[in-house]
């Protein structure tokens, strides 16, 4: 199996984990919402932050119809700062584990009892969400570093579903050229310009 199926395999699975997830955080905390509404809007606030987080990946991943978010410099960027704000809604949803309930969940009644049992599946979705963005981006960060020294200086702005490029430059897989012609700068330069 070559590189590209690697990687794109690597893609697929990272983006099924991260949706599948984060829909499931979704309703987790569209119900903790509802329920810790009762107790001030301040207690609303963690199951918010979990929800918009989850909210931002799904469109993230599911809307990546427009060429500039396929980009690969957008998707280190993006997908380093939801890995951040998942580590910070996975930290934030076991504080608030500790404060809501500081003896364990069977100190509570009701839909709050339920809510309180739900957080270390949330807090563990957070973590596991995270640490597939981050094993995603590293990926992303070393091919896109191995292209820009075989000689593709485009590849920031090329396509992440088009990783990994091989040591040929891709503009001259048809053309002839002479070794020299494809090492020297200037001819390079102009035959991205050509193509």
């Amino acid at each position: 199996m070559d590189s590209k199926r690697h990687f794109t395999r690597l893609q697929s699975w990272v983006f099924s984990i991260v949706v599948g997830l984060s829909c499931v955080i979704i309703v987790a905390e569209l119900y903790g919402i509802a329920v810790m509404a009762a107790l001030g809007p301040g207690a609303v606030v963690p199951a918010s932050m979990g929800f918009a987080t989850a909210l931002f990946t799904v469109l993230s991943v599911v809307f990546t119809i427009s060429s500039f978010i396929t980009t690969v410099m957008f998707q280190t960027v993006w997908l380093s700062i939801l890995c951040v704000l998942w580590l910070s809604t996975g930290a934030l949803t076991h504080s608030i584990a500790h404060t809501l309930a500081p003896d364990g969940c069977d100190a509570l009644a009701g839909h709050k009892r339920s809510v309180c049992g739900q957080l270390p599946f949330v807090e563990l979705y957070c973590y596991i969400i995270s640490a597939a963005l981050l094993l995603y981006t590293l990926t992303l960060s070393a091919l896109t570093t191995k292209a820009v020294v075989d000689g593709h200086p485009g590849v920031w702005t090329a396509s992440a579903w088009d990783l990994p490029y091989t040591k040929d430059l891709p503009y001259t897989k048809n053309k002839t050229y002479s070794k020299d012609q494809r090492k020297d700068p200037s001819t390079e330069a102009l035959l991205y310009e050509n193509a």
